[in-house]
């Protein structure tokens, strides 16, 4: 009997070690992903700053993940830039409103089938360029010369607002883009 005792005491011991282990994952996962969303909460001063553009879209990678893993895979391919004089909450949104716009044009559940592109080049003059791309459908084209008016969107009412490319629009070119 006592042996039985011994035995279910370390198996709730175990139990209870793991759902502990598991409760420090995600209350550390919780803290990543609050600290990430604290930089994209600043207020909306122009504070421009010299900002490394791949770790912050390895950032903006990290909070688009959920809306990417079902859909696509993510193909980074960075090449070295300098570091650019932005806002790097603004120009973070940019990136993830193009990274959630690129996981929503494909459908879920066909992730071998969908690629999301993520590069970094230097121009021949030396300008930094971010290109994000996708192998979902495309616009169509009775839409593209409304592609960046406030509330055009090829999503259903009951997901998008039509605002965000062209608030990103606005960002870019605030930024000299």
């Amino acid at each position: 009997r006592a042996l039985d005792e011994l035995s279910a005491r370390r198996l709730i011991s175990a139990e209870l070690s793991e759902q502990l282990g598991d409760a420090r994952v995600a209350a550390d996962r919780v803290r990543r992903i609050v600290r990430d969303l604290r930089m994209f909460s600043r207020g909306s001063d122009d504070k421009r700053e010299l900002v490394d553009v791949e770790a912050l879209l390895e950032l903006t990678i990290r909070l688009a993940e959920h809306e990417i893993r079902h859909r696509a895979r993510l193909v980074r391919q960075y090449s070295s830039v300098p570091p650019v004089l932005a806002d790097e909450s603004r120009l973070g949104q940019v990136f993830l409103n193009l990274l959630v716009n690129a996981a929503q044009a494909m459908p879920a559940g066909s992730v071998d089938s969908n690629t999301i592109r993520v590069t970094t080049v230097l121009d021949a003059k030396q300008r930094v360029q971010i290109h994000i791309s996708d192998t979902g459908p495309g616009i169509p084209p009775e839409i593209q010369d409304r592609l960046f008016t406030p509330f055009s969107t090829t999503k259903p009412a009951s997901e998008g607002t039509g605002l965000g490319l062209s608030i990103c629009q606005r960002i870019i070119r605030s930024l000299g883009g």
